[in-house]
């Protein structure tokens, strides 16, 4: 979302701090991942209760934050202003796809209008 997306999409804007969505399904899976990172992940504070949850965790090597955050009966898959991008693993050069908002609604959502309506 927002500079992040900004960012993947070829805007040359710097980013200390990403903000991902996802579905409320996988919010606690998605904590586990970076919770059993080895060290490279650490999270920072974690809240899930109700219809909402989100957590911040800091990435070590390079001082970056991200929050990962979600809203029960928000479906990032039918996001109509979603775009894939295909990003190069530094691991081992695969090609892996990655959902994210557009630049247009990142450009829209920055000007102070909601993405969604006309």
């Amino acid at each position: 979302l927002g500079r992040a997306a900004a960012r993947l999409q070829g805007v040359p804007v710097s980013v200390a701090q990403v903000e991902i969505a996802v579905q409320w399904d996988h919010l606690k899976q998605l904590r586990s991942v970076f919770q059993e990172s080895e060290g490279i992940w650490t999270v920072l504070d974690a809240c899930i209760t109700g219809s909402r949850g989100w957590f911040w965790a800091g990435h070590a090597p390079s001082g970056l934050r991200l929050l990962v955050w979600c809203q029960q009966g928000t479906f990032v898959a039918s996001d109509p202003y979603r775009t894939l991008v295909q990003l190069r693993r530094e691991q081992d050069g695969e090609m892996v796809p990655l959902w994210m908002r557009s630049l247009y609604a990142v450009c829209r959502t920055a000007h102070g209008r909601p993405a969604g309506g006309a």
